[in-house]
């Protein structure tokens, strides 16, 4: 009987042993994944090449609708993009995958403010660089915004940065960091902010 319960003590370890490898190793390959730069959905994301004086830097679109530099322009020598649009159809922007329930994860560090006022930088879907994009996360501070929303929207197409309600977006971006999480993992295996936060 002591050989007997000591072997199902022993598979029992070895069963906690493999559940417990199994999550490290998890959490590891979202770690690696999601904080992977290099994994990033959206292309320049760091604003890292383009040419300096540009409405904006390569690999990203710009609605036709902003005709001055008062409100889009690529700052090459430092590496970031002025954002100071007024509305929903004045985005920058590039093609992004994403569908009803998908959970995005976003990090936009703002570098500085165009001038005094508060920061109004939204993050949305479009169908089209030209039109309108939807109002979908509102970022406010300086420095890194970062979090995890559930899409509401059908796949649009598009993800942009823009302003809202003529109150102008005022942000001076260093980088741009989208995934999606559920394309990227699968449904129901989404990492949390937590899980992202704390590896």
């Amino acid at each position: 009987n002591k050989i007997e319960n000591l072997t199902d003590d022993l598979a029992t370890h070895k069963e906690d042993y493999v559940e417990q490898k199994r999550v490290i190793e998890n959490i590891k390959a979202k770690n690696d994944t999601v904080l992977d730069f290099d994994k990033n959905h959206l292309k320049n994301g760091d604003f890292e090449y383009g040419t300096h004086g540009n409405f904006v830097a390569d690999e990203w679109v710009k609605s036709n609708k902003v005709i001055s530099k008062n409100y889009l322009e690529y700052d090459g020598v430092n590496k970031v993009q002025k954002i100071n649009t007024l509305y929903g159809d004045q985005a920058i922007c590039q093609p992004f995958v994403s569908a009803l329930g998908d959970k995005i994860y976003y990090e936009v560090d703002i570098k500085a403010k165009v001038n005094d006022g508060d920061i109004n930088l939204w993050i949305g879907l479009g169908n089209d660089p030209n039109g309108n994009f939807t109002t979908d996360v509102k970022l406010t501070e300086l420095g890194l915004n970062r979090g995890v929303y559930t899409s509401i929207r059908t796949d649009m197409g598009y993800l942009g940065l823009f302003a809202s309600g003529g109150i102008h977006s005022n942000a001076i971006v260093k980088s741009v960091y989208i995934i999606n999480l559920t394309t990227r993992f699968g449904k129901g295996n989404e990492p949390t902010i937590e899980e992202i936060e704390e590896y």
